[in-house]
């Protein structure tokens, strides 16, 4: 995605609709369907496609939450997201070199 695409979507995300209701349906989904065995334990959220990082203070009630992204300049909205928060961001490649 272009840097200017994201840039938009990071002044976006949290107020245009299609961004708010996203992360509520996230949301709703992971409170409506437990884990096997009914309860919850603090645990690990892997959000895949992170972009520029909205989603990771909604995941943030279900355990500690990683965001991966291929892209440099997402990870970087992305990290203003999620500073002073538990989240971590960052891309491992297939060839072991870690993007942050």
């Amino acid at each position: 995605m272009r840097a200017s695409e994201l840039a938009k979507m990071f002044r976006l995300e949290d107020s245009y609709w299609w961004f708010v209701a996203r992360r509520a349906v996230v949301r709703d989904l992971l409170l409506r369907y437990p884990p096997v065995g009914g309860h919850r334990p603090e645990g690990r959220v892997l959000d895949v496609g992170c972009g520029t990082g909205a989603t990771l203070k909604t995941l943030e009630e279900f355990g500690e939450v990683i965001g991966m992204d291929r892209s440099p300049e997402a990870l970087g909205f992305c990290r203003q997201v999620s500073a002073g928060s538990g989240a971590t961001t960052g891309w491992r490649s297939p060839w072991g070199r870690r993007c942050r």
